[in-house]
């Protein structure tokens, strides 16, 4: 993140690396995407694989914080270069 101007980046840790801040339309703004979180893996149904986001938001109530296969096929991300790294997802 110290490589990038303060007015070219957006960074989301803890409660606001959530669902709502990876499907936003306006992430489609940027050239690079780098998500690292927890990767959830379904051997049995392999399109419910997914990754974790935060399942809390901050004042402790509970979210939808899972980005499933499809989810990720549907994010319009036009950008140069998309990192997704998460546990388990080798």
């Amino acid at each position: 993140m110290a490589l990038v101007p303060d007015s070219e980046r957006v960074h989301g840790f803890d409660f606001a690396a959530n669902r709502e801040m990876i499907t936003n339309p306006q992430l489609s703004n940027y050239r690079i995407i780098h998500l690292a979180t927890h990767g959830l893996l379904n051997s049995t149904n392999p399109e419910l694989s997914g990754v974790v986001l935060s399942l809390f938001d901050e004042q402790g109530n509970s979210q939808n914080g899972f980005l499933r296969l499809h989810d990720v096929f549907n994010l319009n991300l036009p950008a140069e270069l998309v990192v997704l790294s998460a546990c388990q997802t080798g």
